[in-house]
């Protein structure tokens, strides 16, 4: 099955006809100045967002910009959705812009990006395009941003925790008398004493050559990692600096090594690749983010479980990630009239309330997440709410996430010893 087939397509007229008619901007309510565009022009703002890295977000934005071109189409102004394949290229497209005195419109980025957004001087404040009521409003209700310049900067967007998805007939045809009453109606709480036991029985039950039972989100595992570093106790960063290798962080690494040694886990290649091999029926247990909830229940061939991640004798936390939107330098008035409108638009709480329905990512409009009766989504919005905490936001992020996940795939996929892995990671760090 691909993950973009009829239903997808047929999901994303419904989006499209659901925003159009829920939307104020739908029905007449147009906000803002009037904007005088020139007969035989059109004013056009683009929105880069990372396709590959991001694709359920892209799918979302797509959805809703095909929306607000539809309602402006006579007024000759638009939305251009400009795809790059990474966050890392994110920056660098901002930064090649800025270097040809262009804009980059709205820009789609994780807060951890915020210091090299700065840097490359092709970002400006949210006054004239954002106002400031929704800012303040956006704040206060969603309240996560942790660093002075992403609250002039920025306005968060969605959020999202990580889960495991479980596919209950697999398991139960593997293992069907691994737990009394039904198996797999009670989720596990904690890696150790919990997930551990039936990721070996799993392996044990099924023999060296079969698929790992548990398979780790591609390009964000970094992510996992950090927040098993949190619940042992630890944090990659301390006062300011960053601290790759900690005692909590060589344990973390240390169990990742057994289970992958054992053939308990594989880290995926991308995120795409982690989610086919769940929605395909390969790996029994994925480790991925709760954004993908809508994207698994799209392609539900089998009857599948979303649980909260399991914990550690340390703190219950887990670390939230997502999305701010920024805005470029180098918008006319007029481009940043549209931009305004558009972000408006974006931000109706209905709009909203359809992007969580659809993905599984929390909305920034704290009235759409209470409002949303789904049950999954319940349990993302408790663990975000009551234990969620905000990720480590280093000045060179990029290339500190990007140190860390060569350390974690020596150890996991080379045999390296966590200790020195993690020694060899912050020495780097430290030079950046």
């Amino acid at each position: 099955m691909r993950l973009f087939d009829a239903k997808h397509i047929l999901c994303t007229i419904v989006f499209v006809v659901v925003i159009l008619l829920v939307s104020p901007f739908a029905i007449g309510q147009a906000k803002g100045t009037k904007i005088i565009v020139p007969r035989g022009t059109k004013i056009i703002v683009p929105i880069i967002t990372p396709a590959q890295s991001a694709f359920e977000i892209t799918k979302q934005l797509k959805a809703i910009v095909d929306a607000f071109n539809e309602k402006y189409i006579k007024d000759n102004i638009a939305i251009s959705l400009e795809d790059v394949t990474n966050w890392e290229e994110v920056v660098t497209e901002v930064q090649r812009r800025r270097n040809k005195n262009k804009t980059a419109g709205i820009i789609i980025a994780q807060p951890q990006a915020i210091q090299e957004l700065i840097a490359t001087g092709g970002i400006t404040g949210l006054d004239g395009v954002v106002s400031t009521n929704t800012v303040n409003s956006l704040r206060s209700k969603f309240g996560d941003n942790n660093c002075r310049e992403c609250n002039k900067y920025s306005i968060p967007f969605l959020r999202s925790v990580p889960v495991m998805y479980y596919n209950i007939p697999k398991l139960n045809e593997i293992l069907p008398n691994y737990k009394t009453g039904g198996c797999y109606n009670d989720l596990p709480e904690k890696w150790i004493g919990e997930l551990e036991p039936l990721l070996r029985a799993y392996r044990a039950a099924t023999g060296e050559k079969s698929p790992e039972p548990l398979l780790i989100s591609g390009e964000q595992y970094e992510w996992l990692f950090e927040t098993m570093v949190v619940q042992w106790g630890g944090s990659l960063e301390r006062n300011g600096q960053i601290k790759l290798n900690s005692e909590e962080a060589i344990k973390v690494l240390t169990l990742w090594q057994e289970w992958s040694n054992e053939g308990l886990m594989k880290i995926a290649d991308t995120e795409k690749a982690t989610l086919n091999s769940f929605i395909h029926g390969y790996n029994p247990i994925i480790c991925h983010s709760s954004g993908s909830i809508g994207e698994v229940k799209s392609n539900q061939a089998f009857e599948y479980k979303v649980g909260a991640l399991p914990r550690h004798t340390g703190r219950s936390s887990v670390l939230h990630e997502g999305v701010n939107l920024y805005i470029s330098m180098y918008m006319d008035d007029k481009q940043k009239e549209v931009a305004k409108r558009f972000i408006e638009f974006l931000y109706d709480i209905d709009v909203q309330k359809q992007i969580s329905f659809e993905s599984g990512y929390l909305s920034s409009v704290t009235s759409s997440i209470q409002n949303n009766e789904d049950e999954y989504l319940e349990m993302v919005k408790d663990e975000y709410k009551n234990y969620a905490e905000p990720r480590m936001m280093p000045k060179h992020h990029t290339e500190v996430y990007r140190i860390l996940r060569e350390a974690i795939k020596k150890v996991t996929d080379n045999g390296y010893d966590p200790r020195s892995a993690l020694d060899e990671a912050q020495k780097n760090v430290s030079q950046l």
